[in-house]
């Protein structure tokens, strides 16, 4: 089990700035945003199972979490998700 420590992270396709929390790894639904569960998945065509996206957005999360410049973040992290998904 890992943490991650509080992480807000702003998905750039939405109209909408939607925000992702996240206070503990083990539980990844209540802490990923579900309007990004639903971009990326729409983005994908509905290949990937929303687990696997809700996964994928916490361990993106936890690879930047630590990045000095955060302004790039939130559209590496949009690309990181989709590369390891497909």
């Amino acid at each position: 089990m890992r943490n991650v420590e509080e992480v807000a992270v702003v998905d750039l396709d939405l109209a909408s700035d939607a925000v992702i929390e996240t206070k503990d790894a083990s539980n990844t639904d209540d802490q990923v945003d579900n309007d990004l569960v639903e971009s990326i998945w729409n983005k994908l065509d509905g290949t990937v199972e929303r687990e696997s996206i809700r996964r994928a957005i916490v361990e993106a999360e936890a690879k930047y979490k630590h990045s000095q410049v955060k302004t790039y973040v939130p559209i590496l992290m949009r690309r990181y998700i989709l590369q390891s998904l497909k």
